[in-house]
């Protein structure tokens, strides 16, 4: 059974000076916006019978596991969607590392 999903983007710079604080670690910024936005999002999603993905990047390129895994899905979806063809070879990792170079600021 598929669920529909709804997504939110944000992009974090992780050291701008009107954050209230400073993240320590690549993906920590795009973490804290995740949970910001589940915080923010999931009871209503809850409510309408959807999926909340954030789908959060920071200014680094760095992205939140849930953008990834986002990317992952429709991956495998496209990949099960779209037999190979000689003409146009699919490799399931390519989708990802596409996405993940035309979406980097």
């Amino acid at each position: 059974m598929q669920a529909t999903a709804v997504t939110d983007f944000v992009v974090v710079h992780p050291l701008a000076a009107t954050s209230t604080y400073r993240y320590g670690q690549a993906g920590d910024a795009a973490k804290a916006k995740e949970d910001y936005k589940h915080g923010k999002y999931d009871e209503a999603a809850a409510a309408a019978d959807v999926v909340f993905i954030p789908f959060a990047m920071e200014t680094y390129g760095k992205m939140g596991k849930e953008a990834l895994r986002m990317l992952r899905t429709l991956q495998q979806d496209q990949a099960d969607s779209a037999p190979p063809s000689a003409l146009r070879p699919w490799h399931a990792r390519s989708f990802v590392d596409s996405a993940v170079q035309r979406l980097s600021i």
